[in-house]
């Protein structure tokens, strides 16, 4: 019985732990999505679902789902800006990538012209 008192508070203490490295892996991705470190970010993107999947696992307490919604909520305002970044960098290579297949395709027709 008397362990069973102490597994609740072994558990909050743990969790805090496991959610300071989510937050950390959050912001790395931020950064890296800030340096345009595609790979890198993917990187921290797969190891942050790897320790939010063990974060949740058997669930929360009553106590630790409410003390993680604020954190939760701070994850999502960074994984927008994440997702800004991103969107702003994809249409950037989209518009890249068009521009590339013009010159292509104009060079190709030169070509075929005998220029």
């Amino acid at each position: 019985m008397n362990q069973d008192k102490r597994t609740p508070n072994e558990s909050l203490r743990k969790h805090p732990r496991q959610w300071q490295e989510i937050t950390e892996l959050s912001e790395s991705m931020l950064n890296a999505a800030q340096k345009k470190d595609w790979e890198q970010l993917n990187e921290l993107v797969l190891s942050r679902q790897e320790l939010l999947s063990d974060y949740f696992e058997g669930g929360l307490s009553a106590q630790q789902a409410e003390l993680a919604q604020q954190d939760i909520s701070a994850l999502q305002d960074t994984d927008k800006e994440i997702i800004v970044l991103t969107q702003f960098n994809k249409d950037l290579l989209a518009e890249a990538m068009m521009q590339l297949r013009r010159g292509r395709k104009m060079a190709a027709q030169y070509l075929s012209t005998g220029g």
